[in-house]
């Protein structure tokens, strides 16, 4: 198995649950798996996300319960929510890009690579929204989030944005030939982004869908991933193979 963090107050891991079942001698569990679809032969993979009292602590449910009512101490109360801790773990499908701005948006995820060095800009695979939708109870989970938030300011990010566009002037020495201007130098700019954009095969408008969807903001619905149904044979009968 493959574990991730495992002295953090939140953890994971995936490993053969199969394996697992055979060396502590749970064998009666085959049966619970069958009802969920698998057969004998069939690779079963668990993924667990562990939580410890130190995230717990930090959580809070938009539940209509305050900040320190430590919900999870109720085993009652905490089984409504094992959805929502599902999604704070692993994040939430597509389909549900319209949850409130304070959902968040996953722990860990897969992602397909492409090459761009910051991952978080990764795709996430189509299998991990598989993973994403495991129903633990029906609608629309409630949003959880951690007390600790921050909230970029965006006049602050304006103001960085023209700083790096007077160090940008600066250094392409445009000033010289002629006085610097704000437009003149976010067409140069512009420019640029775009000769790179098509050098790296990126898409301006898939990197903003994603960067909101990493910060639980809402989102144009995208149509969950379909899997294409394989039947199994068809058993020859008796008498075809006869004739």
């Amino acid at each position: 198995g493959i574990g991730f963090s495992p002295a953090g107050d939140l953890s994971a891991a995936w490993y053969d649950k199969i394996l697992e079942e055979r060396k502590v001698k749970k064998a009666w569990m085959r049966e619970i798996h069958k009802a969920g679809g698998w057969e004998l032969g069939m690779l079963l993979t668990r993924i667990e996300m562990r939580y410890r009292r130190g995230i717990l602590n930090e959580l809070e449910v938009a539940y209509g319960t305050e900040k320190g009512a430590r919900w999870f101490d109720d085993p009652y109360v905490a089984i409504r929510h094992l959805g929502e801790m599902w999604g704070f773990g692993v994040g939430y499908p597509p389909e549900y890009d319209a949850l409130p701005d304070a959902t968040y948006r996953g722990w860990m995820r897969l992602a397909l690579p492409d090459g761009d060095s910051n991952r978080t800009r990764w795709a996430t695979d189509p299998l991990w929204e598989v993973v994403q939708r495991v129903p633990f109870a029906q609608g629309l989970p409630k949003p959880l989030k951690r007390a600790k938030e921050a909230k970029p300011d965006l006049d602050q990010i304006d103001a960085e944005i023209r700083g790096m566009l007077v160090t940008r002037a600066m250094l392409r020495g445009s000033y010289l030939t002629a006085p610097s201007s704000i437009p003149q130098e976010m067409q140069a700019c512009q420019e640029r982004i775009a000769e790179w954009d098509a050098a790296k095969g990126r898409n301006f408008a898939e990197d903003v869908r994603e960067r909101a969807r990493m910060a639980g903001k809402k989102l144009p619905y995208k149509a969950p991933l379909e899997f294409r149904q394989r039947g199994r044979p068809r058993k020859q009968r008796l008498d075809e193979s006869a004739s």
